[in-house]
């Protein structure tokens, strides 16, 4: 039987109400460890949560869990004791703080996640890096890595105006490797490690950075997560503290 394969932006529908923002400061709470020599790099900012979305099949059928869930063990995972069936997706999404002001169309903007996806759902092993946007339609900016040959799903653009079969995306997903999408001078790039693998313009206006995602078919496992506006670390996410969302921010 032909397998179906259904790219992840087609169907992921983001409850971004589900989000909740707390009014601690990366310093008030005396239970998270963070690295000292990297804190005093970064100013005080309200603090988002990540999001771990479950879509299973098509869009709607949509579950939300919050970080006890998924962050432990220094990554991000879908917990391998809950239900899911086959054709299923993991999307961690991380809204800005209100006091992170981004424009995908002024500045360069580049996020960075080490990423791996081992057992996929069955039918793939994809893994995407997205931008967003547009919280209400979902348009992000977009790029999707894919394990094997068929490249059709391999995507890069915003969207709307998105290209496919880049051939480029297609990568061994099993190991732990660094992944990238940026956005500059209307253009959107995707990178792996230190090589930049392909890049596609784009026409119109963007607007500001509402959230930055990283979803895959199937379980996916993150180790970090980086955001720079230029040469500038904006924010970092290692996920070293257990059942919590421990992202340093920087203002720009």
């Amino acid at each position: 039987m032909k397998k179906v394969f259904i790219p992840i932006l087609a169907i992921a529908i983001l409850v971004i109400g589900f989000t909740t923002t707390t009014s601690c400061t990366k310093n008030c709470d005396p239970t998270v460890v963070r690295d000292s020599t990297i804190i005093t790099q970064f100013d005080t900012v309200t603090n988002t949560q990540w999001v771990l979305q479950y879509v299973e099949g098509s869009a709607g059928n949509n579950t939300f869990y919050a970080p006890q869930s998924f962050i432990k063990n220094g990554k991000a995972t879908f917990a391998s004791n809950l239900y899911h069936a086959s054709q299923w997706f993991s999307i961690y999404d991380l809204p800005l703080p209100k006091e992170i002001n981004l424009n995908l169309d002024t500045d360069s903007l580049k996020l960075i996640a080490s990423i791996r996806n081992i057992n996929g759902d069955g039918t793939a092993n994809e893994m995407d890096l997205g931008l967003i946007y547009n919280l209400s339609t979902q348009a992000q900016a977009q790029a999707s890595w894919q394990k094997g040959s068929n490249a059709a799903f391999c995507l890069l653009g915003i969207t709307g105006q998105t290209i496919n079969n880049v051939t480029e995306q297609l990568t061994n997903t099993s190991t732990y490797e660094q992944y990238a999408i940026s956005v500059q001078g209307n253009n959107v790039t995707s990178y792996k490690n230190t090589t930049t693998l392909k890049s596609t313009p784009y026409t119109g206006t963007i607007g500001s950075l509402k959230a930055v995602r990283v979803a895959f078919r199937g379980y996916g496992e993150i180790d970090y997560v980086k955001l720079y506006k230029g040469n500038k670390l904006i924010m970092i996410e290692d996920f070293n503290v257990d059942g919590t969302t421990s992202a340093l921010w920087s203002k720009p």
